[in-house]
């Protein structure tokens, strides 16, 4: 769908840069959020709407059919003179991936929440991912309008669940049979008052509605309400701030609404707090005016983040999402976190900083959700489109090549002019350290076998996997060399199902998915040492002797780590003989293949442990000793001696076998008096082995009880229909990602 909307230019100053995402828990309302503040901005002159697939960010197709957010979009507007860089992401719990790599990226974010439920476990989620980049947060309550809002019940779940300190600034006004008659704004002592035979007509949308705020008057319900939260906020400021608290107590009237603004930026900045406001973006649109406003007001620009860019790097772009068009190939979504990137300069050329690529033929572009807007130049802090590079992947940066040149030069006088991708080992050795930390991908939970439609689309189903991986580094694709299956490793039910949609769609391939499965995990609990000798069945003069041992990683049972495979360790044991640990390491040191060897032959051991074929993982792996008959041996001998050695390891290494575990929510609603039982909830759950962890009943506006437990991942399937039975259709539940348990062993001797 074409959008109609202004472009935003790219010739901003930095500091008045706000790169926001928006996170929430499915269904709470952040790609409609999204629209009003596209609509209040002027980008867009008039409003989509999720159910009917009009909306800007979800441009997908499965996205406007089933009215979900799959892939994040990013987008750009202004407000208040500042530019405003906003990335719309997923709320499922299958997409945490798409949500992790566009919070790397930004510098602040706005937690939705849905007022009849507060947090749920999807916010849990988004909100450690947003913890973990340090990003400061604003909360908006949303759907304030709905029967069974609860704006304190919202406020005390953020506190008590996400463990944030909040500051209302934007309250609700309820009448005395306890239904929404508006909002007052705290900060601007403005009150917006609804207006119920005005929702969701036509004229609700006009731009006049946005003027709706109004001067409080004196002596009103709306000026009660006021002064009870002005008070409430200035008590929660100085809470966690000592300097305010004293200030304010010595000369209260000094603190003007701008000076009350500033210290709340400063508080907001050091995340000692989060301001709170509340509307509803589907059904009142000037309610979402203030959290505009505090976006400006309250989230950092890029001048006041600090990030780990090496001083000698002129010019440093992340590249933190990649996409495919038809026409322009590779899209590469990136963040421009130092200097001036500049079309037609060779002397503002890019390399590679993971791969030493020298990057001179690529485009730039301003994303609009899926338009691109073509530009000559992006300055630092932006969100930019680069098209034209080869060979980058998710986590990439880019880095100026001027400096690269010179600082090389001076060591190796290396001709990059003349640099060839054959020849790149000089260059990268020289820029390496330039690169930013990647994305780190979460282990996949589900995996099933995928077949292409028949043999002829052999090729193309192959190009089409490749382009999906390349996309979504959480889907991972795997040959099986002892079945010959190829393997799809995903996060979820929904997420593999996306997949098969997109091959369908996008690339005309009805693949064939085999029944899901359960990725398991085996975890060695002691170390092990094996020796292998192997000839060469061909040539038996040829052969070679491999010590391995194996060095378990310590595990936590509810931890979300888990340590893949990656590399052999060289750590020969220097007890051996002297000239055959010297020629070892003369060996691999002369043969670089002879280690990738090596370590290929390790990981198909560990592709397939000995308890139920499952991938072991949370190990190290030292080469301990090596001898060969020469220096002229096949590398798939190396290969299948590793994988021989590594398995005989294995099988002393005292393995255990771990399953993935799902924190799930159970949420039990009745309107009537025919209220379920949440007893018959905590049984069914519990006839599936889930660890029952907390029941909390609140009568309020018709919720009954809230189950949390902590059930295996193989137990789900089927789990929306036991739970729709016993609570009579009043139940509904969300899952999230919770770590491995160890199996029982009974169970895994049964199964």
């Amino acid at each position: 769908m074409n959008h109609q909307h202004s472009p935003v230019s790219t010739a901003n100053q930095t500091g008045k840069i706000r790169n926001i995402g928006i996170i929430a828990h499915i269904d709470a309302g952040k790609t409609t959020l999204t629209e009003q503040i596209l609509f209040l901005t002027g980008t867009i002159p008039t409003i989509g709407e999720v159910d009917d697939g009009s909306t800007v960010t979800d441009f997908m197709e499965i996205e406007r059919e089933r009215g979900i957010t799959i892939q994040s979009a990013a987008v750009s507007t202004n407000w208040l003179g500042h530019r405003i860089n906003l990335i719309d992401t997923p709320g499922h719990v299958d997409f945490t991936m798409e949500v992790e790599r566009s919070l790397r990226v930004l510098d602040g974010s706005v937690t939705v929440l849905d007022a009849s439920a507060g947090v749920q476990a999807q916010t849990l989620t988004v909100w450690r991912q947003a913890r973990k980049f340090g990003l400061p947060s604003i909360f908006f309550v949303n759907k304030m309008d709905k029967p069974n809002a609860n704006f304190d019940r919202s406020l005390e779940s953020i506190e008590d669940r996400l463990n944030s300190k909040v500051l209302p600034i934007v309250v609700p006004v309820l009448n005395k049979d306890c239904k929404l008659d508006g909002f007052v704004n705290v900060l601007s002592r403005k009150y917006l008052a609804i207006n119920r035979t005005a929702q969701r007509n036509a004229d609700l949308f006009n731009r006049k509605e946005i003027d709706t705020w109004m001067e409080i008057p004196q002596n009103t319900p709306w000026d009660d309400v006021y002064a009870a939260s002005m008070e409430e906020l200035q008590i929660r400021l100085a809470d966690v701030d000592e300097v305010f608290e004293q200030e304010f107590v010595s000369n209260p009237e000094a603190f003007t609404p701008l000076r009350l603004i500033e210290v709340i930026r400063q508080n907001t900045l050091r995340r000692r707090l989060c301001p709170l406001l509340c509307g509803s973006a589907l059904h009142f649109t000037a309610s979402v005016v203030p959290l505009l406003d505090s976006v400006v007001d309250f989230l950092p620009s890029p001048l006041e983040r600090v990030y780990p860019i090496a001083d000698e790097a002129d010019i440093c772009v992340f590249v933190f999402k990649v996409r495919h068009d038809k026409k322009r190939g590779q899209l590469n979504y990136a963040r421009v976190y130092r200097g001036k990137v500049q079309l037609g300069q060779p002397s503002r050329a890019l390399v590679n900083a993971n791969t030493g690529e020298h990057q001179t033929n690529f485009q730039l572009f301003t994303p609009f959700s899926d338009l691109l807007h073509p530009i000559d130049s992006v300055e630092e802090g932006n969100i930019v489109v680069i098209t034209g590079l080869n060979n980058t992947k998710t986590g990439d940066t880019l880095v100026n090549c001027t400096h690269v040149k010179h600082s090389a030069t001076r060591t190796e006088h290396i001709d990059f002019e003349a640099f060839a991708p054959s020849n790149n080992r000089g260059l990268h050795k020289k820029i390496k350290h330039l690169a930013l930390e990647g994305i780190d991908s979460p282990p996949a939970v589900f995996s099933c076998t995928i077949e292409p439609p028949n043999l002829k689309n052999e090729r193309d189903f192959r190009a089409a996997l490749a382009q999906l991986t390349v996309e979504d580094p959480s889907i991972r694709v795997i040959e099986e060399e002892e079945t010959g299956q190829t393997i799809l490793e995903g996060m979820g039910e929904l997420h593999i199902e996306v997949m098969r949609e997109r091959l369908l769609r996008e690339f005309d391939l009805n693949a064939f998915f085999g029944p899901l499965r359960v990725n398991y995990k085996e975890i060695p609990q002691k170390g092990a040492i094996s020796t292998e000798h192997m000839e060469n069945v061909i040539d038996k003069r040829q052969w070679c002797t491999m010590k391995l041992e194996i060095e378990p990683i310590p595990f936590i049972n509810t931890g979300t780590v888990v340590h893949q495979f990656r590399k052999v360790s060289i750590d020969l044991d220097r007890e051996e003989d002297v000239e055959v640990v010297d020629q070892a390491l003369k060996n691999l040191a002369y043969h670089p293949d002879w280690l990738k060897s090596i370590n290929a032959g390790c990981s198909v051991a560990v592709h397939g442990g000995p308890i139920s074929g499952s991938p072991v993982v949370n190990l190290h792996v030292k080469l301990r000793a090596l001898s060969t008959s020469g220096h002229k041996i096949p590398v798939t001998l190396l290969n299948a001696c590793a994988s021989r050695c590594l398995s005989k390891a294995l099988e002393q290494a005292n393995l255990v076998l771990y399953e993935p575990m799902m924190l799930v929510e159970v949420v039990v609603l009745s309107e009537s008096a025919e209220m379920p039982d949440p007893d018959t909830v905590v049984r069914a759950l519990s006839e599936r082995r889930a660890t029952i962890l907390d029941v909390s009943m609140d009568g309020a506006k018709g919720l009954i009880a809230v189950v949390q437990a902590n059930i295996p991942l193989a137990e789900t399937q089927g789990l929306s229909r036991i739970l729709r039975t016993v609570s009579s259709g009043m139940a509904s539940f969300h899952l999230q990602p919770n770590g491995y348990q160890q199996v029982d062993g009974a169970f895994v001797r049964e199964n």
